[in-house]
């Protein structure tokens, strides 16, 4: 019972999470804590009762921390709730996903899937639950993907000089934003099939300055790859966080593989899992959130070829040994599995994959 109970809590605090996101509380905590109620109330002209019940719930679980009659984030919480566009381990993007994900039209479109067999496009997703995906993804996307593309042979000469980057799967394009903004020279194109994401790309494109968007480009792809050129003209492409939610992957990377050049690389970023299922569920310590969120967004996706004839692998059947596969089936010759301190992810595996 006791079990259920935390589990109970954790759901809680994830909706109290998003709810202090939303009215700015965990900014205007690390700017001016600490602070006592009412001076936090009123920089937030927020309703002092109703704050305070969030304030003593926060604090009840370690998410604020209080100091007599006064309340602060502590260093680390800051990293966690604040500074979304600059903190590396910003945590509510999580937070979001995981109370979105909970909602009765992510439930009512999975229950949809298991009565039919035949999943669900991704564009089927609320548009909450792909902004949610968005901001949990960005943090490593922002921080870690420049220097992990510099760190491989041939990728920090190649963008110097003014590589075309391709990333399939792009979503709303942090990917592609992050390489722009740090290597001016670089040209971008990303490929999606989900239009929602594309109409998201855009809007989220007209933050940046027009330096950088003049070098980003989106195009509408099909989910076996059908529009990504074939003309062996790309330096480098990338994936995050998407294979395993692709109907057919093995056809998608046959078409990144005939747009690369034969110098080029793709660098493509799993979640972690194992080969026995049996071990992936009792030693993979993120296994529980992987195997959960592929119940809502992964797998449904990826059975939404027709007649529910997708790969179906979801976020945790795409192992090493099936990548490996896939990859050498796709026409690839050379791959290399990076994990952990590379790219600063314990939880991914990435995939150094050249023709």
């Amino acid at each position: 019972m006791g079990k259920m109970m935390s589990y109970l809590t954790g759901g809680v605090v994830m909706s109290s999470m998003c709810l202090g996101d939303r009215l700015g509380i965990f900014e205007a905590l690390g700017q001016h804590g600490p602070i006592t109620l009412k001076d936090l109330a009123e920089k937030l002209s927020l309703n002092e009762r109703l704050l305070r019940e969030w304030l003593y719930h926060s604090v009840s679980v370690g998410v604020i921390t209080m100091h007599e009659d006064k309340y602060s984030l502590s260093p680390v919480q800051k990293m966690a709730f604040t500074n979304e566009m600059h903190s590396p381990l910003y945590f509510l993007g999580g937070a979001n996903l995981a109370t979105v994900m909970g909602q009765e039209t992510s439930i009512n479109r999975s229950a949809a899937c298991f009565r039919s067999g035949e999943g669900a496009p991704y564009e089927t997703l609320d548009v909450s639950v792909h902004s949610a995906i968005s901001r949990f993804l960005a943090p490593w996307k922002r921080h870690f993907l420049v220097p992990t593309l510099a760190s491989l042979a041939g990728g920090k000469d190649a963008l110097e000089a003014g590589a075309k980057v391709g990333d399939v799967g792009c979503g709303y394009g942090e990917s592609l934003i992050a390489i722009a903004r740090a290597y001016p020279k670089a040209e971008c194109h990303g490929f999606e099939n989900c239009k929602l994401a594309v109409a998201g790309a855009y809007k989220r494109l007209e933050e940046e300055s027009e330096e950088v968007r003049k070098r980003i480009h989106y195009h509408t792809c099909g989910i076996d790859g059908s529009g990504i050129p074939d003309d062996g003209s790309f330096d480098i492409f990338i994936t995050n966080d998407c294979l395993h939610d692709m109907a057919f992957p093995t056809k998608v990377a046959t078409a990144v593989k005939r747009a690369l050049k034969p110098s080029g690389f793709w660098l493509a970023e799993e979640p972690v899992c194992m080969d026995d299922p049996r071990e992936n569920i009792t030693k993979n310590p993120v296994a529980g959130v992987f195997y959960g969120a592929s119940l809502f967004a992964c797998l449904p996706s990826a059975m939404s070829g027709q007649g529910g004839s997708g790969e179906a692998h979801g976020a945790q059947r795409l192992t090493p040994s099936v990548a490996n596969k896939m990859f050498t089936e796709a026409g690839f010759s050379k791959v290399t599995i990076h994990q952990g301190a590379i790219h600063n992810n314990p939880f991914g595996l990435l995939y150094e994959v050249r023709p």
